[in-house]
């Protein structure tokens, strides 16, 4: 079976998302089996060093092993990821506040987009870098003080 002059297949817009969240969820995991393996193995490391008190002299210091290089490259790679994020939202006028948040959510981010497709737009781009969950403001209300209520 033949294909038609200047058919292209469907692509999948989200696949890129995709394949960073498959990517991010094996990093998780393997931080999760190298950090476990570490702490089974109770690792030690014996250190050579020049005796400070004794020139010509060594001393042998046993010591707890440094975190293995696997542990180190996940961990380089989410902070390098937090990194461009931030370095990307720097760039976004849109952007009025962000908040670095604990929780599922990494980050609150204050948008004044001017329409929709800005919006989307906006929200493609950040999307690279991890799910986004999108809450439109539908009234604000001013603000209340908080008063402590008496004993």
């Amino acid at each position: 079976m033949g294909m038609r002059s200047g058919y292209r297949p469907a692509v999948n817009p989200l696949h890129s998302v995709q394949r960073k969240l498959e990517w991010a969820d094996k990093h998780i995991v393997d931080l999760g089996h190298e950090l476990a393996g570490f702490r089974v193995a109770k690792a030690k490391a014996v250190i050579r060093e020049n005796d400070p008190n004794r020139p010509g002299y060594s001393r042998w210091i046993l010591t707890d092993a440094n975190i293995p290089d696997p542990i180190t490259l996940i961990l380089g790679d989410a902070i390098h990821n937090l990194r461009s994020a931030l370095d990307h939202f720097a760039t976004v006028p849109e952007i009025i506040s962000l908040y670095r948040l604990t929780g599922e959510d990494c980050f609150l981010i204050d948008i004044h987009a001017a329409d929709a497709e800005r919006l989307e737009a906006l929200v493609d781009s950040i999307a690279r870098f991890g799910p986004v969950t999108t809450s439109l403001v539908l009234r604000s209300y001013p603000p209340k003080p908080i008063t402590p209520t008496p004993s």
